[in-house]
């Protein structure tokens, strides 16, 4: 059984908003996939675009700091108040979105391919001793090691 923590960028229908969301952070499950999947195959076997289920499974976070190339250095969680959490599940991807409470601004997160997200499964199906040293430190999250992992099977 894994676990996959996932964190990525929120977009904000409203540019001179400059007290929300800058990313979302999730963990999807074995459970939590297969669901997510059955959804997609729905889509696909019923010739429609996607389908869309309120699902408030991320927690929302604000970027304290970021490096040069935009990335978090670190993420606190957002104190504000999150409605309407919907999960959209096309296909071939699913991306989450919701609205600020008692706002009519919307946040959307980047969509996560299944491509990728299969690749990321993978490495969190293998047993940590079998992956190299360097990248077993106790700081590094799913996600930077899964970036080492893949950039050293491209």
């Amino acid at each position: 059984m894994y676990k996959i923590k996932i964190t990525q960028k929120v977009h904000n229908s409203d540019e001179w908003c400059d007290d929300s969301p800058t990313h979302l952070s999730v963990v999807l499950d074995q459970k939590t996939v297969t669901w997510i999947k059955k959804l997609a195959a729905t889509a696909k076997k019923l010739g429609i675009y996607g389908i869309e289920d309120f699902n408030s499974l991320p927690t929302y976070m604000m970027a304290e700091d970021e490096d040069e190339n935009g990335d978090p250095i670190t993420l606190q969680e957002w104190e504000g108040a999150i409605e309407c959490c919907m999960i959209h599940v096309h296909k071939d991807r699913f991306r989450w979105d919701a609205l600020i409470k008692h706002t009519n601004i919307s946040l959307e997160s980047e969509s996560i391919n299944f491509k990728y997200l299969q690749k990321l499964i993978k490495i969190a199906e293998k047993p940590l001793s079998e992956m190299p040293k360097y990248i077993c430190h106790e700081n590094m999250d799913i996600r930077d090691i899964a970036k080492m992992r893949l950039e050293e099977g491209a």
